[in-house]
Parts: C-alpha cells; sequence; structure tokens
C-alpha cells in the first residue's frame, strides 16, 4: 500500500470507527447509527473521491510558454493544459529530417553502384545501416516535439498548479494536478461482517455533511484485504453528480437496507 494509500485508509477507519463499526456491536449509542437488529437499516461513514486524480509532469526540459488553467477551472479531455518553447527541438527535428534525406541519397547512389558491381555488398549494408539511424534519430526527435504539449487525459477541473508560464523546468518537474469532475468514487470502511451480505451492485443512500444533499449509489466493488486489528474492509461505490455538487474530499452517511430489504427508492438486485 502506498503511503497516500495508507493515510486515506486511516482517515476512513477514524471515520467508520465514530459510525460504522457502531453498527456491528450489540450496544450501541444514540449518535452511531440505526440499530439493525431493530429493523432500522446499516450505516456507514463515506469518503467522496475523484474517480480519476493525477499530478502532470514535464516530460523534456524547456521554458514554459502557456498554462491557459487556472486553480478551479474545468477543461476537456484533449484540451492543452501546458505548451513549451518548442523552437530548439523543432530545428533538431528538421536536422535529423535531412540527416535522412542524406543517408537516403548515399543509400540509393550505392545501390546502383552494385547493379553495376562497381562496389561491394559491404558499403551497400552499411548505408543501409545508417539509413536506418537516420529514421529511428528523425522519430525520437519527433516524440520530443509532441512532448512540447501536454494534453487532458481526461475531462475535469485543476486543482494545483505547481509550476507557470516562462518558468524553466527540469525534466520529470510536477506541472500541475488535475482530477474528475464527473462520476466520484465513495469510499467506505464498514465491518467485515458485512460482507455476508453486502455485494457489488447493491444499493445505498448516500447523504453528505457538507451540502446536506441526498444521492442514489451503488457498490461498485469490494477491498480485497480485510484489516486484521480493526476488522474493517474497504468498499467502494458510485453516485450519480449531474449537479455537480460533490466535490472530492467532502464526507458522508451511506445508508444500506436490511439484507433482502430494498432501499427506499432502489431496488435489490
Amino acid at each position: 500500500m502506498t503511503r497516500s494509500g495508507s493515510r486515506h485508509r486511516l482517515g476512513l477507519i477514524a471515520l467508520v470507527l465514530a459510525g460504522a463499526a457502531g453498527c456491528a456491536a450489540p450496544a450501541r449509542s444514540a449518535d452511531s447509527g440505526p440499530d439493525p437488529a431493530a429493523g432500522q437499516g446499516f450505516r456507514a461513514r463515506a469518503l467522496i473521491k475523484a474517480h480519476h486524480e493525477a499530478t502532470l509532469s514535464s516530460e523534456i526540459a524547456g521554458r514554459i510558454v502557456k498554462m491557459p488553467r487556472r486553480e478551479g477551472e474545468t477543461f476537456k479531455k484533449n484540451d492543452r493544459l501546458v505548451e513549451f518553447d518548442c523552437n530548439w527541438f523543432v530545428a533538431n527535428q528538421a536536422a535529423s529530417r535531412a540527416n535522412l534525406r542524406h543517408a537516403q541519397a548515399r543509400l540509393d547512389g550505392l545501390e546502383a553502384l552494385l547493379a553495376r558491381r562497381s562496389t561491394g555488398t559491404l558499403d551497400v549494408a552499411l548505408a543501409r545501416a545508417d539509413v536506418d539511424k537516420a529514421r529511428a534519430e528523425l522519430q525520437s526527435t519527433a516524440l520530443t516535439v509532441e512532448r512540447c504539449v501536454i494534453g487532458a487525459p481526461f475531462s475535469g477541473r485543476v486543482v494545483e498548479l505547481k509550476a507557470h508560464p516562462f518558468e524553466s523546468v527540469a525534466q520529470g518537474a510536477p506541472l500541475l494536478t488535475i482530477l474528475d469532475d464527473g462520476e466520484p468514487d465513495v469510499a467506505m470502511v464498514v465491518p467485515a461482517s458485512w460482507l455476508t451480505w453486502l455485494h457489488p451492485e447493491q444499493s445505498f443512500s448516500l447523504a453528505i455533511d457538507e451540502t446536506l444533499g441526498s444521492h442514489a449509489g451503488k457498490i461498485t466493488r469490494i477491498g480485497a484485504q480485510i484489516d486484521p486489528v480493526s476488522q474493517t474492509v474497504t468498499v467502494y461505490g458510485t453516485v450519480s453528480n449531474t449537479a455537480q455538487d460533490l466535490v472530492p474530499g467532502m464526507s458522508g452517511t451511506a445508508s444500506f437496507a436490511q439484507p433482502g430489504v430494498s432501499s427506499p427508492g432502489h431496488t435489490q438486485p
């Protein structure tokens, strides 16, 4: 597990200890949620996460000329997020193209001489190798030119700019952090005993603390490992975000119907 993944799980476990873990305990406090034995369903604390989140880094060393999006602004997939000064790389590409023409012309001449038996096969083989080398160098410079522009891998929003226009950055330097603001993921840490009835495609309702709004969701996958200390497991779901009111980092309470009973507004698979 990565360090960020460990912090995420610890945060969820802290949430569940206040609520969802209590769902599995015989004795419950007034604030620990409905009692399943009393027919009031199961509840778990939930955390909203972006479906995709990434920090884009520079694949070349160079000077930034454009970063058209600022923090909080939206973008579409393949939109240009970063542009570098590419004049030097374009010049290298032109030189590589000229080298390829030179090597190809030399090969053509030697092949013509070989047809007249005026040169040896070794000279032709070496010239052919020079053509292959020049073609590979041209391909390399073309790939470098492509890296002068960084496009968005998905639609979303800018979280943080880590560099700015007119700055020169090294190869591998972080440039900006972005996230997908479409359908978010919902992460919940629940008692492992729930696995006797909890399954993918199971519906739940999610009440958001920050907005007091309610959303319908369903379980998409269940974590691969149970925590041996807390006897909990992380489950993941998805909810509709058509109103665009869900922001990664929000938290809330997910409510599940009793096993075999449909949640309000949902159909049990």
